[in-house]
């Protein structure tokens, strides 16, 4: 029915992948699986989620800053980061075409979403 996969990445977790199967889509059950994942992070002692999604889907990153991610500039990126893109590049998938999103997870989580 849906799952999320994270894994460690840096001072986080990382979203590799959240899929619903489209008989339970838009039910928010994506977005209980980032929340759980979220949870389990701070749990751990992590200050952060993130993920690398493409930049021009219009339903990616529109969906994820919803649920409290943010768009991080290149400049901000961690080491960790940096190296998350360049495998991904080195996959196939084009850094131009893709975005870096960070969602904290301690007292300022979801910070200005509208969740």
């Amino acid at each position: 029915m849906a799952f999320a996969l994270f894994e460690p990445l840096g001072a986080g977790l990382h979203l590799e992948e959240v899929d619903v199967h489209p008989e339970h889509g838009r039910q928010g059950l994506g977005a209980r699986l980032i929340d759980a994942g979220a949870a389990r992070a701070r749990e751990l002692g992590h200050r952060e989620i993130t993920l690398t999604t493409f930049r021009k889907i219009p339903w990616n990153a529109p969906y994820y800053q919803r649920i409290g991610f943010r768009v991080l500039a290149r400049e901000d990126w961690s080491p960790a980061l940096v190296e998350q893109v360049a495998e991904e590049a080195r996959g196939g998938l084009d850094p131009e075409k893709r975005v870096v999103m960070r969602r904290p997870v301690g007292d300022d989580e979801r910070e200005g979403a509208d969740a």
